[in-house]
């Protein structure tokens, strides 16, 4: 279950704020690129819908994927503090976001407290699953990684993990997988062969069909989401308008 973040500002255009504050609703295909390490991003990004990836690529060329998050999750508040973006947001799935500029971001921080707690709780819940990753990282085998992935897109694709004989297809390739669990393609094939040899998977025309689900779970889920998203007594003066009018001020 994700953060929802609902808003009376969202289809609303700017009124009652200086020229050039803006707050919009953007859609974006899979496998589109919103920020680019390095780049100073004009903009702040709450994702309502669908999944995304953080990716950190090296000199040498090499790429670490940091982490797969789903709705709730927020990225690129570094631009408030002018501090370049410190790695890659690109979408894994058909995504929905809302991009405030700049200046609303720091109005609502300044003048929003629920804005403020909704904003703190999900990058406390983004460092909390950091650090599991680092714990799994560290202390966990291939294998359970793997599975833990396994789990972790059940719960972003919104699939019922009680359900017997769940049918998970992945929106990510191999080489995803093994940036993401720290090996190789190769061995993610053994370790797949595996899971199917111990019966925790089987495969059907593209689809992961995973008779217990519970068994790929190795750490605890991540917080508990907040279920509404409200910023309402920072846009209080706002009017309605429609999708077309509201402007997005992202370069």
């Amino acid at each position: 279950m994700s953060v929802q973040w609902k808003s009376p500002a969202i289809g609303l255009a700017p009124y009652g704020y200086p020229s050039g504050l803006s707050i919009a609703r953007q859609t974006y295909p899979a496998g589109v690129m919103i920020l680019r390490q390095g780049d100073a991003s004009s903009a702040v990004y709450l994702l309502d819908r669908g999944i995304i990836k953080k990716v950190y690529g090296y000199d040498n060329g090499d790429e670490v994927i940091l982490n797969f998050s789903g709705g709730g999750c927020a990225y690129g508040a570094t631009a408030a503090a002018e501090i370049q973006v410190e790695e890659a947001v690109v979408t894994v799935t058909k995504c929905a976001v809302y991009v405030l500029s700049i200046g609303v971001f720091k109005e609502l921080l300044t003048t929003d407290a629920e804005f403020r707690q909704r904003l703190y709780q999900a990058l406390s819940r983004e460092l909390y699953e950091q650090n599991q990753r680092l714990a799994q990282l560290r202390f966990g085998d291939a294998r359970a990684r793997l599975e833990n992935l396994l789990w972790r897109f059940i719960g972003l694709l919104g699939l019922d993990a009680k359900q017997a004989n769940l049918k998970l297809q992945l929106p990510i390739q191999q080489y995803e997988i093994a940036a993401y669990i720290d090996t190789d393609p190769t061995y993610v094939s053994k370790l797949m062969r595996r899971l199917q040899n111990d019966e925790v998977i089987r495969r059907d025309k593209g689809w992961l069909i995973i008779p217990e689900p519970q068994r790929l779970r190795h750490l605890p889920d991540a917080l508990a989401p907040v279920q509404d998203w409200h910023c309402t007594s920072a846009i209080s003066g706002l009017q309605q308008c429609n999708d077309k009018s509201a402007a997005v001020s992202v370069r």
